[in-house]
Formats: C-alpha cells, sequence, structure tokens
C-alpha cells in the first residue's frame, strides 16, 4: 500500500487528497448542477435578480458636503424639488417592475377611439380626454388613439351642432355636398341637363 506522509516542515504545502469518488476537487459545478456560496454570499442562482425589490440600502456619502446637504434637505417620494421623479403614493410610474400599468393599452383610449368611429357626439371627447391624461401618467399605450379620439369627436359634435342648428337634414346636405339633386321631378319623362 502506497501512503503518502507529509511533513509540515519539510515537504511545504499539502498535498491535494482526492475526494471519495477517486477525482480531485474541483471548483466549478457540474452542468445541471449550483454552486453553493460561501457564507455570507449572495446566492447568484437567477442572473440579473435583484433582491432589493423595495429598496437598495443608501449608498455611503463620497463627499462630506453632499452628506450634509442630503441630512438637511432630504429627498421625499413625491415631494417638492423632485421634477424628475414621477412617483404617486409612493410607486415610481417610471419603473415597469412598480408600475402595473407600464406598457399595457389603455381601455379608454380604446373605447373613446371606436366611439369616435361610430358616430357618438361627446363621449369620444371626454373619454379621450381622460385616456390622454391617463396614458401620460401611467406610461400606457394608446395616446395617439386618445388623441385621433377627441379629433374626430370634436368634427362629429360640430357637425351635429351645425346641423341641428340649420335644420337640415343630414342626407340634404351630403347631397347638396355631392351636387345630388333629390329633388321632385313632374315625371313627365323630361331630363334635365
Amino acid at each position: 500500500m502506497n501512503r503518502i506522509v507529509w511533513n509540515s516542515q519539510s515537504d511545504g504545502p499539502a498535498p491535494q487528497q482526492p475526494a471519495y469518488g477517486g477525482a480531485p476537487r474541483q471548483d466549478q459545478p457540474q452542468y445541471g448542477q449550483y454552486k453553493e456560496p460561501e457564507y455570507g454570499e449572495m446566492a447568484s442562482r437567477y442572473p440579473g435578480w435583484n433582491p432589493y425589490v423595495y429598496g437598495a440600502p443608501e449608498p455611503e456619502p463620497s463627499d462630506k458636503g453632499d452628506a450634509d446637504d442630503e441630512r438637511r434637505n432630504p429627498k421625499v417620494p413625491g415631494g417638492p424639488g423632485n421634477a424628475g421623479d414621477n412617483y404617486r403614493n409612493g410607486i415610481d410610474l417610471d419603473d415597469p417592475a412598480q408600475n402595473p400599468l407600464y406598457g399595457r393599452w389603455d381601455p379608454a383610449a380604446i373605447i373613446a377611439f371606436i366611439s369616435a368611429l361610430i358616430g357618438v357626439p361627446v363621449l369620444p371627447v371626454l373619454l379621450g380626454a381622460f385616456a390622454i391624461y391617463r396614458s401620460g401618467l401611467f406610461r400606457m399605450k394608446g395616446r395617439a388613439l386618445a388623441v385621433a379620439a377627441v379629433i374626430i369627436g370634436l368634427l362629429t359634435t360640430a357637425f351635429d351642432i351645425y346641423v341641428m342648428a340649420t335644420g337640415v337634414d343630414p342626407y340634404q346636405l351630403i347631397y347638396q355636398l355631392y351636387g345630388i339633386d333629390m329633388g321632385g321631378s313632374s315625371g313627365s319623362g323630361e331630363t334635365s341637363v
């Protein structure tokens, strides 16, 4: 039996002993296995995962002047002086992880656009204005639909008010625009040129 004897004073560092399987210990895990983290080390099994979902620890100030200014005037989410920050009730509306409506279609804009195409007079204007405000605030899709709904709704409403004020039948107005003569004829079979 070949036995390795080691003397710490004369032989230098201890030789690597093979594990029970006979292969030397590897620092890298095999495919499909996870490397167990050292004590105090964060496990990175999910790349890109941020454990600080609800707020990272405050960074240490590098300059003492900045630290004194921060203590005197702390930044409050949604408070005055934070023009670049878009916070509402403590939620950052520019962060897709915190804003559940971020990047989704605004149903109010869709309903306003469809009702404008149908010809409903006032509803697209009101609903479209609400959708413009909401899509800008919550970073939703559909702002262009809402603007189109407001424009079409205003034109439809103005047309309806004109027709009611003049007392003209809408069909007669369309016939006049296209130059179609729908007047009654005497029935004598004569055609006008």
